[in-house]
């Protein structure tokens, strides 16, 4: 059992990524997790701690854009099939902040939405993804939030949101 910190998006802005993310799990029998971009990870504390600390994050004044940059995958269980993320300064800038508040062991920062968790070969994803849909080149951040990962029974939870 671990937490982290995630961005998440409107359900507009990611519409289109959920039906991606159906149709793989359909296809590969993986599991369903809520779309996301992780922030930080790898820190412990207490629920109610880490429920607090969130609470201490301060709304940027400036709304915060992801930029995409098409689709991507990697020999890597949980980074399988992703959305790849252009780092942005209000990206960076996001990120530093969440590891002030939570200080993690583990400063590693890849920005991308996964889209498939599960192991499958790389000529099978890379014919996968020249069939998805195009996406716009932008999603607003519109929460960041607590989670709570099970990564050994595949299940992830949302403990605690707040706006951006």
């Amino acid at each position: 059992m671990s937490y982290s910190v995630w961005c998440l998006f409107s359900k507009k802005d990611i519409s289109k990524l959920l039906i991606t993310q159906l149709y793989l799990k359909k296809k590969f029998l993986g599991p369903i997790f809520p779309l996301h971009l992780t922030l930080s990870f790898n820190f412990k504390d207490s629920e109610r701690n880490l429920k607090k600390k969130l609470l201490s994050f301060r709304k940027s004044k400036k709304k915060i854009y992801l930029k995409t940059s098409g689709y991507g995958y990697k020999n890597k269980k949980f980074q399988s099939i992703f959305l790849k993320i252009k780092l942005s300064k209000n990206l960076i800038s996001l990120k530093k902040k969440i590891d002030e508040i939570y200080k993690p062991n583990k400063h590693y920062f890849f920005p991308h939405i996964s889209l498939f968790y599960g192991n499958i070969n790389s000529k099978t994803k890379k014919k996968e993804i020249k069939n998805f849909l195009i996406l716009k080149n932008k999603f607003l951040i519109t929460h960041i939030c607590l989670a709570k990962n099970d990564e050994k029974k595949l299940k992830w939870k949302i403990i605690k949101k707040v706006s951006v």
